[in-house]
């Protein structure tokens, strides 16, 4: 879905379907849309993750290399053709080779950022206005929420039924691998992935499935059949390593 307000685009789509490269490609299109050499200046890409900002940023570098070179991709010199009529291969080149050069002699003013970092670039631009220090420092206390929501849950116990049925599991996995039935060490490093890119990336995809479902029964079901195949494999592992050690007893 695409959005547009003035000079803001927004492009909203589920993982995995292209948003770099329809990001990268509207990016060179306003960069080869005017005559500045400099434009990228006046361009601000903000995006979720560390890894996507990493990602878009290259991929734009290689892109104008490859232009430059001569090896761009056929469908984004056409599509840069298309909406800039006045430009050719030649010319395209050579205004390719110029922006690349430009942007990695001034990489500070190459604008693609996280929505947190711009927010904080932001914050410290009016860090006088809001009365702040001027070597003032965010810190993210990720312990102390994780600790919050740990002892929300215990709370929340007796209240909801899924949520003390999922804990009852959780203890009976832990003592049946002869572990303590203290399980709030597992719920710490549980929520330890709510903090990391790798599940940023897939929450959409997570929430999009929980649409049309009932949110106690779906994750009932995945935690079953996490159960199920860890079980499965473990079993299948110690098979393997029965016939192993028959196998090492006979040479033997």
């Amino acid at each position: 879905m695409e959005s547009n307000f003035k000079s803001v685009k927004i492009l909203k789509a589920s993982a995995g379907s292209g948003k770099t490269y329809a990001l990268t490609s509207h990016y060179l299109d306003l960069i080869f849309s005017s005559d500045k050499r400099q434009k990228y200046r006046e361009i601000l890409a903000v995006t979720f993750t560390n890894k996507a900002t990493e990602e878009m940023k290259k991929r734009i570098l290689e892109e104008l290399k490859n232009l430059a070179q001569g090896n761009g991709s056929p469908d984004l010199i056409q599509s840069i053709l298309l909406k800039n009529p006045e430009l050719e291969k030649g010319k395209l080149a050579l205004k390719a080779r110029d922006i690349y050069t430009s942007i990695l002699h001034d990489f500070s003013h190459f604008s693609i950022m996280t929505l947190d970092s711009f927010a904080q670039k932001v914050i410290r631009s009016f860090a006088f206005e809001l009365g702040l220090e001027p070597g003032f420092r965010v810190e993210i206390k990720t312990q102390k929420v994780k600790d919050s929501l740990i002892s929300r849950l215990g709370d929340r116990l007796n209240e909801h039924s899924h949520l003390l049925e999922y804990c009852i599991d959780l203890v009976q996995q832990r003592l049946d691998k002869g572990q303590s039935w203290d399980f709030n060490q597992e719920l710490k490093e549980l929520s330890d992935e709510l903090f990391k890119e790798v599940y940023q990336e897939h929450a959409s995809a997570i929430m999009e499935n929980l649409k049309n479902r009932d949110p106690n029964t779906f994750f009932k079901e995945i935690q079953d059949k996490n159960w199920t195949d860890q079980k499965a494999f473990e079993k299948r592992i110690q098979e393997i390593l029965r016939r192993a050690i028959r196998v090492s007893e006979l040479l033997n």
